[in-house]
């Protein structure tokens, strides 16, 4: 039975083992055959070039086949290098060693060979399908620059046969379709729309009324003046655009539609680009550009080439590339002339240049070099000119909701978005910040995708920005990076919006003192920013085995020159955890005294009397002697001393001076917690007797405040009692007068080597 059961298991391991070997090399069969497939079409694609949809699709291939052989290359790396230490603790063979570590070193060397030839193979499949990549890539390059180079007729001769055309006016178009369009669909196709448009027409015109009694020149309403006047055009095409294309009548409906939308953009570029927001006096060109480029776009989508006379749609192409230069070198003239275009000035000329490239390729017949030009430059300034506005749309709302008092644009803003008028709105830099950063971005990839690069991936930049380099031993990947640092600024901001919601509105409701939610917020933060770089660190790629490297370097920088900085940390965490000081305690540091505002991690802040911050570093409090008033409790002693006149009733003194003690709120008198109130004789003085009370109070925060309290109720006291607070006296002695000196029996008359006498000089 045990022999039997010894034999199953045996056979099933080994089918097991056969069924992984046969799996991974399934795998292996089936990307290797993918890639030779992929070789035998390309290699047959100059005898019948395939479609470009092919080749982007043959492209997506390769890209998944090189992101398997990578992830393979970088699990099995990581498996052969653990391998590898097994086999490290293992040591050299011995002649006399044990049969299970003689086993166990024969696994590990046959894991060990398996690990090495997947590793090759994945390498190798990598390697070919970047071969094949670049080949692809180099076919793809070389058909295109024959595709813009191929020359076709000339505009001119176009021009010479026209009015052969002109003679036969039924031969110019044919808009016949496979299926006659039903009358019916198409009526009620265009009808559709004017249910949804003709009640806005009425709406705006009621409410243009409503605005011309408060507004009679309609300042702050030209955009919403210029698309009600325009509205019942812009329905009208509506209806008709869409009439036609339940028709099936595409060269028709699309054409028309562009026209509709159009004039529903005409309005906004009036009021933001010509008007209010830029001021560019460049109206007319700029609503023409954005006419012709819609319409260009409607005419290649309806494909009205195939539809006419080849002569008449050469022709129509030069007229409209004509237009949509004269249109654009007249709106980027009147752009350069802003003051805030200063970049377009300075290279007007060059983009002159550009723009009229299109145009004149085009006269000469070099349409497919013409209409990508052309498209390409137009929609990247088109482009551009729309981000710099965004941009600028970004800035001017940031300024509304920015101004201190907040004039009434900014005030409706506010409401619309929840704020109250004076309300500090958190973030907004922030908010501005990651907008631009989008912006620029998307403006980035609209660039890409105008000029025909939009599948990153497909490019070697794409591969190098997302599957990296290597330098040495480490693999940089640029979009890990990018995605690390974006995480490490997210968790942060986080980590800020975190701590001021704990600090001032969760934390606030609870029973913990100030100090306690301070080092709460303060050691959230240090977790969160701790967090941050290690998650980040670790997206970007970078092996935790690799940080203790970097962390014996900075140990000994440490050694060396952060011994202050670490002492210091260090210094502030004790603090953060033990709190023998807190925000808002009383403490002493040296000559420094004042209040605790806040424990960071390098120094404490502390506010002395006099509003001065006095940065404390952490090491001085853990080291040296703190006198902290409120560290147990906020009790402290008050001790007023008073002298009364020899002769004054000291029992009496004695009692007023309890009962003005007892009688003060902030005086603690039960004595369970402090002792109760004393008065103490202290002795006779030279002019007086001396006493003291002493009390506690409450808060030694006010003691000041109390003392000169108690020394106004004191003085008031023994005003009412007749109590005299004497003054210091002192004897002073008068010397008797020096008898006056006998008359000198020489001449009174000094000589000339003589200086005064003493008497003279008195």
């Amino acid at each position: 039975m045990t022999r039997s059961a010894a034999t199953f298991l045996a056979l099933l391991l080994l089918l097991t083992a056969s069924v992984s070997s046969a799996t991974e090399k399934a795998w292996y069969m089936v990307d290797e055959i993918r890639l030779n497939t992929m070789r035998t079409e390309v290699a047959k694609w100059d005898l019948a070039p395939p479609l470009p949809q092919e080749v982007n699709n043959r492209l997506a291939t390769l890209q998944t086949l090189m992101g398997n052989a990578i992830q393979c290359v970088g699990t099995t790396e990581k498996e052969l290098a653990q391998v590898q230490e097994k086999a490290a603790v293992l040591g050299e063979p011995k002649d006399s060693e044990d049969m299970e570590l003689s086993r166990r070193r024969n696994a590990l060397d046959a894991e060990q060979k398996n690990l090495e030839q997947r590793l090759a193979i994945c390498r190798l499949l990598d390697l070919g399908a970047r071969d094949l990549q670049k080949q692809i890539l180099a076919w793809r390059q070389k058909n295109f620059t024959i595709a813009l180079l191929i020359r076709q007729q000339p505009i001119w001769e176009a021009v010479v046969a026209l009015p052969a055309l002109l003679a036969t006016p039924k031969n110019l178009i044919n808009l016949q379709t496979t299926t006659p369009p039903d009358t019916n669909l198409m009526l009620l196709a265009g009808f559709f729309p004017l249910l949804f448009l003709l009640p806005l027409v009425i709406t705006l015109d009621r409410r243009i009324k409503s605005w011309s009694a408060e507004d009679p020149e309609l300042k702050s309403h030209k955009a919403a003046l210029m698309f009600t006047r325009r509205l019942p055009v812009i329905a009208l095409l509506t209806s008709m655009a869409s009439g036609f294309y339940a028709g099936g009548i595409i060269p028709l409906a699309a054409p028309v539609g562009a026209l509709a939308v159009a004039l529903a953009l005409s309005p906004l570029v009036e009021n933001f680009f010509c008007k209010e927001s830029l001021g560019v006096p460049a109206s007319f060109p700029l609503r023409l550009l954005i006419t012709l480029a819609l319409l260009s776009e409607a005419l290649i989508y309806a494909n009205m080439s195939r539809l006419v006379p080849p002569p008449l749609a050469v022709f129509c192409r030069g007229v409209i590339m004509l237009l949509l230069m004269g249109a654009a070198v007249r709106a980027l003239w009147a752009l350069s002339l802003h003051p805030r275009m200063s970049l377009v000035k300075s290279i007007r000329y060059p983009l002159f240049f550009c723009l009229a490239f299109g145009p004149v390729a085009d006269w000469l017949g070099y349409r497919n070099l013409a209409t990508f030009a052309t498209y390409g430059i137009m929609w990247t300034l088109t482009g551009g000119l729309t981000a710099w506005a965004i941009f600028l749309g970004i800035g001017k709302v940031q300024t509304l909701l920015e101004q201190n008092p907040p004039e009434k644009p900014a005030q409706n803003l506010r409401q619309f978005l929840g704020y109250k008028p004076e309300e500090p709105i958190k973030g907004l830099k922030l908010i501005g910040r990651i907008l631009t950063l989008g912006l620029f971005l998307g403006y980035i990839l609209l660039f890409l995708n105008i000029w025909g690069l939009s599948a990153i991936h497909n490019t070697t930049l794409g591969t190098l920005f997302l599957q990296g380099f290597r330098m040495g031993s480490v693999v940089i990947v640029p979009v890990k990076m990018i995605l690390a640092i974006f995480l490490f600024v997210l968790i942060l901001n986080i980590s800020r919006w975190l701590k001021r919601q704990m600090e001032e509105k969760w934390l606030i409701h609870t029973t913990l003192d100030k100090g306690a939610r301070q080092s709460i917020v303060t050691l959230t933060g240090y977790v969160l920013t701790g967090f941050a770089l290690f998650y980040s660190l670790g997206i970007a790629g970078l092996e935790f085995k690799n940080l203790a490297i970097i962390f014996g370097a900075l140990s000994v920088g440490i050694g060396f020159g952060l011994q202050n900085i670490v002492n210091n940390f260090v210094s502030g965490l004790i603090l953060l955890f033990e709190r023998p000081v807190r925000p808002g305690d009383w403490v002493v540091v040296g000559e420094t005294e004042g209040y605790v505002k806040r424990v960071n991690i390098r120094s404490t802040q502390i506010q002395t009397f006099d509003r001065a911050d006095v940065l404390v570093p952490n090491s001085d409090l853990i080291s040296n002697q703190v006198t902290n008033w409120m560290l147990g409790d906020p009790f402290g002693r008050v001790i007023v001393a008073v002298g009364v006149a020899y002769g004054t009733n000291t029992q009496k003194v004695k009692a007023i001076l309890l009962q003005i003690a007892e009688e003060h709120p902030m005086v603690l008198t039960n004595g369970r917690l402090v002792p109760v109130p004393k008065v103490l004789f202290k002795a006779f003085g030279e002019s007086s007797l001396d006493f003291e009370l002493r009390c506690h109070i409450r808060d030694v925060d006010h003691r000041m405040a109390v003392r000169s309290e108690l020394l106004f109720a004191i003085d008031e006291a023994f005003r009412k009692e007749g109590i005299e607070i004497p003054f210091p006296q002192r004897v002073v002695h008068q010397a008797a007068p020096l008898p006056p000196e006998p008359p000198s029996t020489e001449d009174d008359t000094p000589s000339l080597d003589q200086g005064p006498s003493p008497s003279e000089t008195l």
